[in-house]
């Protein structure tokens, strides 16, 4: 296999991209590199004020890739940044309180919890976010891992 062969690059919508790919596409366009840790998770970009940062926004798709849920599969550009604990409530805009869902899942978070009980989101040993299910869903409420595949 040469080297032009390898995915070195992905695209919402269309899915791995050759180098050659990648070098026509990077020539008009905006380029981010996210440093990654020993498995793959992004270090910390620089914490912002309330909104997330463009390095933020970066390393949150290179993490999440998309919305985040369970079985979503909207992609990063339809997502918004959620604070796993509130702003409003002291949480700080750092990676580790910070998940890409879509508006329909963001809108789930903060839905009060009359109908069907709440979903807690937690940053796992893994760095990845996992979502609990409420009781009407899950009794036992076993963690599932976030939906962290590119999104096509």
């Amino acid at each position: 296999m040469a080297v032009s062969d390898l995915d070195v690059g992905h695209m919402p919508w269309l899915g791995p991209l050759s180098v050659s790919q990648t070098r026509l596409l990077g020539c008009d366009c905006f380029l981010s590199t996210v440093l990654l840790d020993g498995h793959g998770a992004p270090l910390d970009a620089k914490p912002g004020k309330r909104l997330v940062t463009a390095e933020q926004r970066v390393a949150l798709i290179a993490r999440d890739k998309g919305c985040s849920f369970p079985g979503c599969t909207c992609v990063p550009a339809w997502t918004d940044a959620h604070h796993i604990r509130h702003w409003a409530n002291g949480g700080p805009t750092v990676m580790n309180n910070l998940v890409l869902l879509c508006r329909s899942h963001h809108r789930l978070m903060h839905r009060k919890a009359e109908f069907v009980g709440k979903w807690e989101i937690r940053i796992g040993v893994d760095n990845k976010p996992w979502f609990i299910p409420p009781p009407s869903i899950d009794p036992q409420q076993h963690p599932r891992p976030a939906n962290t595949t590119f999104k096509t």
